[in-house]
């Protein structure tokens, strides 16, 4: 499903859910018994929205740095394919030659198959199969003079910090949010938008009051998701970055 119609969705059902629950309260419950909770109802609503503000906060925090770092890493991958490409132009052309081409199979494999993946949950063998291909085309044989070696041995570096950054790819990708504070930020939600049906103000105005408060706390949860999810959510990571070195790559391999 488009991440833009599921986050419309989700808002908006959960305002409209938080409306027929607050009908349903008004249909079996006198207006004079809820008058009689308001200051109760107030000061809990008070301290619990409080506290559900300092937690949501601290969620969205969490995710975002963890967003943040993802993108961060991609990123990195990027450079180190560049840097692995441009070191290869120092080897010898029966070297050089199937190293390139290695690293455009394994980055065009990231752009068209595994990102597709990884939003769908889980890594792509085609990629890891490009990886292993790169690593197959470095450990056939080397260069033998003496400023090539050099060449080579930065690559190697070079080439298991690639492995790293897309084992944490992959990682990050599956999101980091344990299900027991998914739990807590759901039913947290529920819980204050339940203490407003304790109130007995005009029904027109306190619909539009708890719709409102229910669309917004459903907004947080949904960027929450997003976040938590940095190659699949609504706000994920642009592959600006990689696709920028494949234009690079293709526009040197035909010159």
């Amino acid at each position: 499903m488009n991440p833009l119609l599921q986050a419309v969705l989700f808002i908006g059902g959960s305002s409209l859910l938080s409306v027929l629950g607050l009908l349903l309260i008004r249909r079996r419950v006198d207006l004079e018994f809820l008058e009689t909770h308001h200051e109760v109802a107030g000061y809990f609503i008070t301290i619990y929205g409080t506290l559900y503000a300092v937690l949501l906060a601290f969620a969205v925090f969490v995710v975002w740095v963890d967003f943040k770092e993802s993108e961060s890493n991609f990123e990195l991958e990027a450079n180190q394919m560049a840097d692995l490409y441009h070191m290869a132009q120092a080897f010898p052309e029966k070297f050089s030659t199937p190293i390139q081409d290695a690293l455009v199979g394994y980055l065009t494999s990231i752009l068209e198959d595994e990102l597709p993946a990884m939003a769908a949950g889980h890594e792509s063998p085609r990629t890891f199969q490009a990886l292993q291909s790169v690593w197959s085309v470095y450990l056939t044989g080397g260069p033998t003079d003496s400023k090539s070696q050099v060449f080579y041995d930065r690559s190697i570096g070079r080439l298991n910090e690639l492995g790293n950054y897309r084992r944490l790819r992959i990682l990050k990708s599956r999101g980091t949010v344990p299900t027991i504070l998914w739990c807590v930020l759901g039913t947290g939600a529920v819980l204050l938008v339940g203490f407003t049906y304790f109130f007995g103000l005009n029904l027109r105005s306190q619909a539009l009051m708890t719709a409102t408060l229910a669309g917004f706390l459903a907004f947080s949860l949904y960027l929450i998701y997003s976040l938590n999810l940095p190659f699949a959510g609504f706000a994920r990571v642009s592959p600006e970055a990689m696709q920028q070195e494949l234009r690079f790559v293709q526009g040197h391999l035909k010159r």
